[in-house]
């Protein structure tokens, strides 16, 4: 039997990057019912602090949420999509996004936080179902703007955001679905 899948991209303020679609028995037809965009506006009066787990209804490991103009990077500045918050990998490690009975990661926009240092670091996706890897990509990030990673991910257990030479890279509006 043929099926058709078809897949519709909102292209808007920034260049889009497609991940692979991820066909055969890992199929999720049908998406959560929640739909979170994370902009990390509401998550902290302080100039920074670590996101806490319950954001969106999920777990998150090694994320910082700071104003865009507490660092002198100018992926802080660029990578802004929505106000004046935004997300990084702390210390350049890598981030953790989970929740055991699973949710949808849809995509963010994505950018490395230094340009004359970092640009043209690697960001590296990889994502889980169960002790299953389903999904292990790469992408190329610049801290002159960034890019909306278009990834349709459902009913993952696990993200794990980070890059190859331990960088930080700068996310705002990641959307979920719980």
């Amino acid at each position: 039997m043929d099926e058709t899948y078809e897949r519709v991209i909102n292209v808007n303020r920034a260049p889009v990057k497609i991940s692979t679609i991820i066909l055969g028995d890992e199929v999720i037809k049908e998406t959560k019912p929640k739909i979170h965009i994370v902009d990390f506006e509401d998550i902290t009066l302080s100039t920074i602090q670590k996101i806490p787990n319950g954001v969106a209804g999920l777990n998150w490991t090694n994320f910082v949420v700071t104003h865009n103009k507490l660092y002198k990077g100018e992926g802080y500045t660029n990578g802004t999509i929505s106000g004046e918050f935004v997300a990084y990998n702390s210390s350049g490690h890598p981030v953790t996004i989970s929740l055991e009975d699973g949710f949808d990661f849809y995509g963010g926009y994505f950018s490395v936080a230094w340009l004359n240092n970092a640009e043209g670091e690697t960001l590296e996706v990889r994502a889980w179902r169960g002790e299953k890897l389903v999904v292990d990509e790469e992408y190329t990030l610049s801290a002159l703007g960034p890019f909306w990673l278009d990834a349709n991910y459902y009913n993952i257990t696990k993200l794990v955001l980070s890059t190859k030479h331990y960088w930080q890279f700068v996310v705002d509006d990641i959307k979920v679905g719980v």
